[in-house]
């Protein structure tokens, strides 16, 4: 089951619980939901469905200033490859490849491998 799965099935039990107990208060109570939430979600699914309850899929954002993703491959790479280099060398060999990256970039980087 995976997380969107999960999320959704909460969704549901939360309503069907309200829907049976008839109080909402005690269901948001019960299961740590504001009442707002829960008329947000109840509103979507008079209006739309209940698959419309399901998380949406969102894809990462690409941060403006974030290191571009094939130059984090090179750096990867490179760790991997010779795992006793420090970040300035590995900021060294990365200039040469012609990819201008700052020492405390290629430490962060970097430890992702460890």
């Amino acid at each position: 089951m995976t997380r969107d799965q999960i999320i959704y099935q909460r969704r549901l039990r939360v309503l069907a619980h309200a829907a049976e107990s008839g109080n909402v208060s005690e269901t948001c109570r019960i299961f740590g939901v504001s009442r707002t939430r829960f008329y947000e979600w109840q509103d979507v699914a008079e209006r739309y469905g209940l698959e419309a309850l399901m998380p949406k899929a969102r894809r990462r954002p690409q941060l403006p200033n974030a290191t571009p993703t094939h130059v984090v491959e090179v750096l990867l790479t490179l760790a991997v490859l010779q795992p006793t280099l420090g970040c300035r060398q590995l900021a060294d060999r990365l200039a040469d490849r012609g990819f201008a990256l700052s020492k405390t970039t290629c430490t962060s980087s970097s430890s992702i491998t460890a």
